[in-house]
C-alpha cells in the first residue's frame, strides 16, 4: 500500500464510459485491486475508504451488458465480483454498506464463473452473519 498505488487502479476502474477505456483494461485494474484486498485487512480498509465498493457497484451494470452482449465477454464482470468478494471478506463494515446486495442479481447468470463468484460474495454474508 506504499505510495497509495491502489488509488491509481481505483481511478482507472472508475473512468467514465466516454473515456474509451477498454473493458479488458478495467478488468486488469480490478485484478490488481482484488490482489490488494486478498487476505489483507489494511488493503481492504484503504480501498474501502477510497470508495472501491461504490466504483465496483457502478461498473456492474455495464459489465453485465458486456457479458450478455454479442460475443459475451464476462471478464470484467467476473473480476468486479471477485473484487467485491475480497473487499467484503471478513469485513463487516464494508458488507454493511451493501456490498453483497448487488451480487445476488448475478447468481442466475449464464456464465458459470460469474455464478461461482456470486457464491463467493454471498458466502461472505453467511460467514459474517454467523460470526456476529
Amino acid at each position: 500500500m506504499k505510495d497509495n498505488g491502489h488509488l491509481y487502479f481505483i481511478r482507472h476502474l472508475d473512468s467514465p464510459p466516454d473515456a474509451l477505456v477498454p473493458a479488458s483494461s478495467k478488468a486488469q485494474a480490478a485484478f490488481v485491486l482484488a490482489v490488494i484486498c486478498d487476505d489483507h485487512p489494511r488493503g481492504q480498509r484503504l480501498c474501502a475508504e477510497a470508495g472501491l465498493l461504490r466504483v465496483c457497484l457502478q461498473q456492474l451494470p455495464g459489465a453485465q451488458r458486456l457479458a450478455v452482449g454479442v460475443g459475451g465477454d464476462a471478464l470484467l464482470l467476473k473480476w468486479l465480483l471477485l473484487v467485491i468478494g475480497k473487499l467484503c471478506e471478513n469485513n463487516v463494515e464494508v458488507w454493511a454498506c451493501g456490498g453483497g446486495c448487488m451480487c445476488f442479481f448475478f447468481c442466475a447468470g449464464e456464465v458459470l464463473r460469474v455464478r461461482v463468484l456470486c457464491v463467493l460474495c454471498v458466502s461472505c454474508v453467511v460467514v459474517l452473519l454467523y460470526c456476529i
